[in-house]
């Protein structure tokens, strides 16, 4: 059996002048096992940042520091950025200190993509002997997105998420049929602040008679959510629905169609 840890911190939302003693905040309660994964929700920074700004260049710093220290992963939410052309909904995966690369949000929500551009590449992270990808947000409520990144050989992904409490029966729907339909661990967390309210939800496949069944945990408005995954046992379970249904996807981009390829 092979079990990787991984906490949801379901941090207020905050502007980026008080995020700094926010997020130490909560780093410093909790003492994560070696080799486990800490997970924010999406845009707990509400600022737009500019690429080179240096308090959020010291947050990114921070996380860094405290993935070196506790031999962690993270994915500390995701950030809206501008970089002068554009501005990304966008999530670091930070490992041992590192920042391995970044995975934009593809499909902004509502209002959102009156200020935000998509991106349109799906990436993988390599932890452990883990793959890893990140769908932010909206992006889980779409088939070909874990499809994709199911294809890739992904066993998790990670799920940033700002949902309002009305809407947090289908967010959880989502979720837990995007990991029973593709035999993959989703791991979505939530912001506590009172109209997002928590309820981070944790989805695990796990093997029954001949088929695949869930464990799903979720998380109280004022707790951590604490899971342990079993990522070896659905890798069998995985790569026989791929080959039932192996999936070939097209997405339309600026009106000309393109193929979201994951990369490694």
């Amino acid at each position: 059996m092979k079990e990787l840890s991984i906490l949801g911190l379901q941090v207020p939302i905050t502007p980026l002048d008080t995020a700094s003693s926010i997020l130490e905040e909560y780093l410093k309660n909790i003492d994560p096992v070696r080799n486990s994964i800490i997970i924010l929700p999406e845009r707990w920074i509400s600022d737009v940042v500019e690429v080179n700004n240096e308090k959020f260049s010291s947050i990114i710093d921070a996380l860094c520091d405290f993935s070196r220290e506790k031999s962690a992963a993270l994915v500390p939410g995701s950030f809206l950025i501008n970089g002068g052309k554009a501005i990304r909904n966008s999530s670091p995966f930070i490992v041992n200190g590192k920042v391995l690369g970044w995975q934009e949000k593809i499909s902004p929500f509502l209002n959102e993509r009156l200020r935000v551009s998509g991106g349109n590449k799906i990436n993988t992270f390599d932890f452990l002997d883990l793959k890893i990808g990140i769908a932010i947000c909206y992006d889980i409520d779409f088939p070909y997105y874990s499809r994709i990144l199911a294809k890739e050989g992904c066993d998790l992904i990670i799920n940033p998420a700002l949902i309002v409490e009305n809407f947090h029966d289908m967010w959880h729907l989502y979720v837990k049929a995007r990991s029973i339909e593709n035999r993959i661990g989703i791991v979505s967390v939530n912001s506590s602040t009172e109209i997002f309210s928590g309820e981070s939800i944790a989805s695990f496949p796990f093997p029954h008679l001949f088929g695949a069944k869930l464990n799903t945990t979720t998380a109280s408005i004022d707790s951590i959510l604490d899971v342990t995954f079993d990522y070896e046992s659905i890798r069998d379970l995985r790569k026989k629905r791929l080959e039932e249904d192996p999936g070939e996807y097209i997405f339309n981009s600026m009106n000309k169609p393109q193929k979201i390829e994951g990369e490694s």
